[in-house]
């Protein structure tokens, strides 16, 4: 099997943790839970921190398969940038009430741009 498919597969699916864990979070915020009676939190958070690690492993897998060693291109710079916001925001999400609806449509809008700049690789 192709190192790269397996990186990528590792991306991903740190990706879908991190989502998974993070969405949850925020739907139970948004809708008056605190962080003391969410039952799943701890688990949450381990799947966004195992999700985080995950995405960064695969990412730099893929970029190590792709040759890509001698510098960074600044499209990875920005995925960079996306990874450490998105990475920090579930910090956020039961300590500013006034941002968890702004989180749940910032994280679609960050993660779409990722996905743009991994699929497009614009610059």
């Amino acid at each position: 099997m192709d190192r790269y498919f397996i990186y990528k597969l590792l991306h991903f699916i740190g990706l879908f943790l991190m989502i998974m864990a993070m969405s949850g979070m925020i739907h139970h915020a948004i809708n008056g839970g605190k962080k003391e009676l969410d039952k799943l939190r701890k688990q949450a958070m381990i799947s966004h921190g195992v999700g985080s690690f995950l995405v960064l492993l695969g990412g730099f897998g893929m970029m190590a398969r792709l040759g890509l060693t001698d510098g960074l291109p600044g499209w990875i710079i920005a995925k960079l940038a996306i990874w450490t916001v998105v990475s920090g925001a579930v910090a956020m999400i039961y300590r500013a009430e006034q941002l968890q609806r702004a989180l749940w449509w910032g994280l679609l809008a960050l993660l779409s741009l990722a996905a743009y700049l991994g699929i497009i690789k614009p610059f």
